[in-house]
């Protein structure tokens, strides 16, 4: 019983870790997740805002302050023609009208999308704004998924789970001798008197009512064997008594006088 529920008490354990590890590990992707599409919102939003101040040559203005800049910087035309990207050779990108970021922007002036990259276990948020010159500006930034954090975190979350599952171990140990202690001292002879669960009430009155029974039955027993033993006493006849291996279990008085013992 103990070992079964040292091992109940253990698993519950070990499952509540790992749940909370998971739990844990995606509330952290959800939170950087939000950041991210806010910061890039926000980016985008600045440089709209610029590029509708400045006037001149858009491409040549954010080669200038977006040149060095972290995330991606794109300008698409209204046709859906890259105009501009930090990161890549023009002549390498496609048309970009039917990205549902840009297809969001060019038509209600925002989009925002996010998508996976299978390749290298990422993923790509995008955010993108309309100018007023009819242009997309979009900032895009690579995110590690949830397994990407998982992958660069392991050794971390390895530690932190063996720890937790130690200590479990040790509250498992301990929770199971404190939740057998009062059945070690339970006194069955008198059960009502034991301080223990409310929960073993019911046992403990069975058992109580068992005992009474069972001491009824003795006394009877008992008054019948004084019964038993004064009528054996006081006959004339004598009686005797043989075992299963021959051998004189009982003999009244009268017997031992006739057999002269």
């Amino acid at each position: 019983m103990k070992r079964r529920i040292f091992k109940n008490l253990f698993s519950l354990s070990a499952c509540v870790v790992l749940l909370s590890c998971g739990i844990f590990i995606w509330i952290y992707y959800g939170g950087i997740s939000a950041q991210v599409t806010s910061r890039i919102a926000n980016q985008a939003q600045h440089y709209a805002a610029v590029l509708n101040t400045q006037g001149g040559d858009s491409t040549a203005f954010l080669s200038l302050i977006a040149g060095d800049d972290e995330e991606r910087v794109t300008l698409i035309a209204a046709n859906g023609a890259v105009l501009y990207d930090n990161r890549a050779e023009l002549s390498s990108l496609d048309n970009h009208a039917a990205r549902p970021e840009v297809a969001a922007a060019l038509q209600s002036g925002k989009g925002d999308a996010k998508r996976r990259s299978d390749t290298f276990g990422r993923d790509i948020f995008y955010a993108a704004v309309r100018t007023r010159a009819g242009e997309v500006i979009r900032i895009s930034k690579e995110v590690s998924d949830v397994w990407g954090i998982l992958d660069r975190s392991a050794h971390w979350i390895f530690l932190a789970v063996i720890a937790a599952l130690a200590l479990s171990l040790v509250l498992s140990r301990s929770l199971t001798k404190r939740l057998l202690a009062p059945f070690a001292t339970l006194d069955l002879q008198m059960p009502l008197q034991n301080d223990t669960y409310a929960e073993l009430s019911p046992l403990l009155l069975r058992i109580d009512a068992q005992n009474r029974k069972i001491a009824a039955q003795l006394r009877q027993l008992s008054e019948k064997n004084r019964e038993l033993a004064q009528v054996e006493a006081n006959m004339n006849e004598g009686l005797v008594v043989l075992g299963s291996d021959g051998r004189v279990v009982l003999a009244n008085r009268a017997a031992q006088r006739i057999f002269g013992t």
